[in-house]
C-alpha cells in the first residue's frame, strides 16, 4: 500500500524506492488532482529516498505539480 497525503490540490501518492542514476536511491512523490482520481493521472517527480517528507515540502510539491496539470 503506498503512502499517500491529502492537499490542497489533490492526493500525493509516495512511490516504492528504485534506483535513478545519478540520485541513486529515490521515490517518486505523484500528485493527483481530485478530479483525476478515478484514471490516476498526475505530475510525478523523484527524490532521494534519504530526503525528509515534510509538510512543507509536500505543500510546495503540490504547489508546483499543480500548475503542470
Amino acid at each position: 500500500m503506498a503512502t499517500t497525503f491529502q492537499t490542497k490540490h489533490g492526493v500525493i501518492t509516495v512511490g516504492k524506492p528504485y534506483y535513478l542514476f545519478p540520485l541513486g536511491q529515490v521515490v517518486d512523490l505523484k500528485l493527483i488532482r481530485h478530479e483525476n482520481q478515478e484514471n490516476g493521472w498526475g505530475v510525478s517527480k523523484p527524490y532521494p529516498v534519504s530526503t525528509e517528507l515534510t509538510s512543507d515540502l509536500l505543500n510546495d510539491f503540490a504547489d508546483q505539480a499543480s500548475k503542470l496539470l
